[in-house]
């Protein structure tokens, strides 16, 4: 292999880790095994867990539907998800634990259907109605 080659390999083969890291972070926030999580992208659970692992390269097809079903760009999912070691860093730490939580809410709800959607809309509605008022008590 010629040296350009060599480093395209070794590059390709770190992004296929950083993608995999990054499917496990994203599938354990949401609360989903491999097993689950691989029901919905189109894949063995142990496959799921040898890509995370570095053992398995991705199929393009499979990558992309893994963005899609994290509601995530395929550049993100190629760069290691970084939060701060340091927690003095509390705005990059908030950040990205928002950032984290949006995705999580963005997973969990692709797997609803129609019924589950409608009940979430109204359920955020009320939310934002209780978020805007004075009294933050709520009443049963």
């Amino acid at each position: 292999m010629r040296n350009g080659s060599k480093e395209i390999a070794e590059n390709l083969s770190q992004r296929c880790i950083e993608i995999g890291k990054n499917m496990r972070i994203l599938r354990r926030d949401i609360g989903m095994s491999a097993e689950a999580f691989g029901e919905f992208v189109g894949m063995s659970g142990s496959l799921v867990g040898m890509i995370e692992r570095g053992e398995r390269p991705l199929r393009l097809d499979a990558f992309f539907r893994i963005c899609e079903f994290f509601g995530v760009d395929a550049e993100y999912m190629t760069k290691p998800i970084n939060i701060p070691a340091n927690l003095a860093e509390k705005s990059d730490v908030a950040n990205n634990e928002r950032d984290l939580k949006v995705r999580t809410i963005t997973g969990m709800v692709r797997t609803f259907g129609p019924r589950e959607l409608d009940m979430i809309i109204e359920m955020l509605r009320s939310l934002k109605v209780y978020s805007n008022t004075d009294n933050h008590e709520l009443s049963y």
